[in-house]
C-alpha cells in the first residue's frame, strides 16, 4: 500500500463518483441489500475497513450495525469523525487509526470495504488481509464491495457503456459508442487505444491477474478469476456480485462457511 499511502495520507475525500444524497442512498441499499440476500447479514457487527473521509458510513450506519471503522489516513479519519460529531445519534462507531495489522484487534463478525482495500492493496496486501481474516477468530465474512474489473474498466475507457433497452435490459452497445467517440476525439482515441492494448496484453500474457490503473489514483485492478484462484488456495468461500452503480466495478464476498 506504500505507493497509495502518499497519496491518500493527506487527502480529506474519499473520491466517491458523487456525493450528492441520491447516490449515497443507492449505494447504502444496495451494500445493506448485498450483505442480507448474499452473505446472510442480520444486524450482526460490522467493521468498515478503508471507511475514508466518510461520506458513504454516515449513511450505512443508520441501515448497518457498524461498531468500528478503520483508515490508515489521518485526515480522511478526522473528516470522518467531524461528519459523525454532526451526526444526532446515540450510537457512533469507534474510529481507529491504522492499516492492515490492526485487523488482528477486530472482533467484528464482518469486515467490510467500500473500494479501498481491493483498489489500492497489491497481491501481497490482499494475501496479507486474507491471512488476518483467516486467522481472526470472531469474522466470519469479508466483503470488497466495488473491486474494479480490468477488462471492463479498459473497454469503458474506450467509449463503451451500458445502454436501457426498452425491456429496462442493461445490453452492450460497443460498435456505435466506439464510432462516435473517434469521430469526436481520434487522437484521444488512438491514445487509449494503444494504451489499453498493453493493458490486455500484460492481463493476457503475464501471470499476475492485476494491473496498476491510470491516473495512478485508481488503484488496481483484478480479474474476477483471481479471487477464485486465492481462494481456492486459502480453502474459502466465494460470491461474486456486479455492481449496480458502476459498469466496470463487482463485489467480492469471501466466507468461512459455504455461502
Amino acid at each position: 500500500m506504500n505507493k497509495y499511502h502518499s497519496i491518500w495520507s493527506k487527502e480529506t475525500h474519499s473520491g466517491n463518483r458523487s456525493d450528492d444524497e441520491e447516490f449515497l442512498s443507492r449505494k447504502t441499499f444496495e451494500t445493506l441489500h448485498t450483505l442480507e440476500e448474499y452473505a446472510s447479514y442480520c444486524n450482526n457487527s460490522v467493521a468498515d475497513i478503508g471507511c475514508g473521509a466518510g461520506e458513504l458510513l454516515i449513511k450505512l450506519i443508520d441501515k448497518i450495525n457498524i461498531c468500528l471503522a478503520l483508515d490508515f489516513s489521518p485526515s480522511m479519519l478526522e473528516k470522518c469523525k467531524q461528519r459523525l460529531t454532526s451526526l444526532d445519534i446515540n450510537k457512533k462507531p469507534k474510529l481507529i487509526l491504522g492499516g492492515l495489522d490492526k485487523l488482528e484487534e477486530l472482533n467484528q463478525e464482518y469486515w467490510i470495504s467500500t473500494g479501498a482495500l481491493s483498489q489500492f492493496c497489491d497481491e501481497k496486501g490482499i494475501s496479507k488481509l486474507l491471512n488476518h481474516f483467516e486467522k481472526n477468530q470472531h469474522v466470519n465474512y469479508l466483503i470488497l464491495f466495488d473491486t474494479i474489473d480490468p477488462i471492463r474498466y479498459n473497454l469503458v475507457q474506450l467509449g463503451l457503456s451500458y445502454n436501457k433497452s426498452f425491456f429496462n435490459l442493461r445490453i452492450f452497445n460497443p460498435i456505435l459508442n466506439i464510432f462516435i467517440f473517434f469521430l469526436k476525439y481520434p487522437l484521444i482515441s488512438l491514445k487509449r487505444f494503444l494504451f489499453i492494448s498493453t493493458n490486455f496484453l500484460i492481463l493476457f500474457f503475464s501471470k499476475s491477474k492485476c494491473i496498476r490503473l491510470q491516473p495512478l489514483i485508481m488503484g488496481l485492478a483484478y480479474l474476477p478469476s483471481f479471487w477464485s484462484d486465492i481462494t481456492n488456495k486459502n480453502r474459502l468461500f466465494l460470491k461474486i456480485i456486479s455492481s449496480r452503480e458502476f459498469e466496470y466495478r463487482y463485489h467480492v464476498i469471501l466466507a468461512k462457511n459455504p455461502i
